[in-house]
């Protein structure tokens, strides 16, 4: 068990992860690996970084679980949600999907507006990355959007505000390319 100024370095692909907490659990062989952290959880990645306050990672099952008003940031997207469960492929080693269960809300920073931001929120999100990028969303449950739309030349043509019971996004270069 590490405290105080814990820090766990986990090397990803050609990448390294750096968890930091108040206290970390490391325990079993690196094949089946689980690290448990707690108490302001923070963690960084070149294309990924996130804090909650607690944390269940499983190297054997490719699980990690974000508890206690978790935050994930992937470039210009914000996720958060209840709880989020981060599920990775043990062959790839590349993150496969992630769901944002409870009180799910993803929001974008809109790239030709100052101070606007493009918002979706639902029960719970589903999402399936491509090459450790965000590739397709489903929001289920009480799904609502507000989407700045454009034309050809990035003029503003309008904003989009949606209700309904599912909305499924595809995002391409980690912007929101359809709804």
């Amino acid at each position: 068990v590490l405290t105080k100024r814990a820090l766990v370095i986990t090397k990803i692909e050609k990448d390294s992860l750096y968890m930091h907490g108040k206290k970390i659990q490391v325990t079993g062989p690196p094949e089946n690996r689980i690290i448990k952290a707690f108490n302001n959880v923070r963690f960084y990645k070149t294309d990924m970084s996130g804090k909650c306050d607690s944390l269940h990672s499983s190297n054997k099952t490719a699980l990690t679980q974000l508890i206690g008003k978790p935050v994930i940031w992937n470039f210009d997207n914000q996720m958060t949600g209840d709880v989020i469960h981060l599920i990775g492929n043990n062959t790839t080693e590349k993150l496969d999907s992630l769901k944002v269960l409870n009180n799910a809300f993803l929001i974008q920073k809109d790239t030709l507006r100052l101070n606007a931001y493009n918002q979706i929120k639902g029960k719970n999100l589903y999402g399936r990355f491509e090459n450790n990028n965000l590739k397709y969303v489903d929001i289920v449950k009480n799904a609502e959007v507000i989407y700045y739309m454009n034309n050809d030349a990035n003029e503003l043509v309008g904003i989009n505000k949606s209700v309904c019971s599912a909305i499924n996004l595809e995002l391409n270069e980690n912007q929101i390319e359809t709804i």
